[in-house]
């Protein structure tokens, strides 16, 4: 909480951006250990690339309320689609590499084991966060800062203060919680 909080309290303190302070984060754990998220998290979702010009969050954690609710709705769809675990363990896998090179090249080979559908409807969910991101940060003057920049598995999320180029996705999240969070309707303990 006290992770969620402080990402909270800072964005309502930047100009320009909404007062919205709430922040949901969560941390997906399946062994019996008490994990320290802030470790877990610097060691397995965020990476600075070798080059020193890139910088990765291989999560968008912690979530507005809305954007929750937007991944939460995400998931429920996608169900239909019968994504299959293997493959987005595939994808998981390819997320945490946290490079431009090995990720794009697994994440696409995941892509195209896909059906056209299936493809269509991960690839749109990254292109959605990316816009959802991207769009305070937006410029006027540019009718073209608006539109995500993807990469995919990543969406290009601006420079850090340090000059890095910074990339996210979301699909680790999506990923974490396609087991975890059961369908509407559905009793959570069908789930595997």
């Amino acid at each position: 909480m006290k992770f969620a909080k402080t990402d909270g309290a800072h964005a309502g303190q930047q100009p320009g951006k909404d007062s919205d302070d709430t922040r949901i984060n969560f941390l997906v754990v399946t062994g019996g250990s008490e994990p320290d998220f802030k470790d877990i998290y610097q060691e397995l979702y965020h990476k600075i690339g070798k080059d020193k010009q890139t910088e990765f969050y291989a999560t968008l954690r912690p979530y507005k309320a809305k954007n929750l609710r937007f991944l939460l709705n995400v998931l429920d769809t996608s169900r239909e689609l019968n994504l299959g675990r293997t493959k987005l363990h595939q994808l998981r896998e390819a997320v945490l590499e946290k490079n431009l090179t090995t990720s794009v090249k697994d994440g696409l080979a995941v892509l195209l084991n896909w059906r056209d559908q299936q493809r269509s409807y991960v690839v749109q969910q990254v292109y959605e966060f990316g816009q959802r991101y991207q769009m305070p940060r937006s410029d006027p003057g540019n009718p073209l800062s608006g539109f995500p920049r993807v990469t995919f598995p990543w969406f290009a999320d601006g420079t850090s203060k340090e000059g890095r180029e910074i990339y996210r996705t979301s699909l680790l999240d999506f990923i974490e919680l396609y087991n975890f969070v059961p369908r509407e309707g559905e009793d959570s303990s069908v789930q595997g």
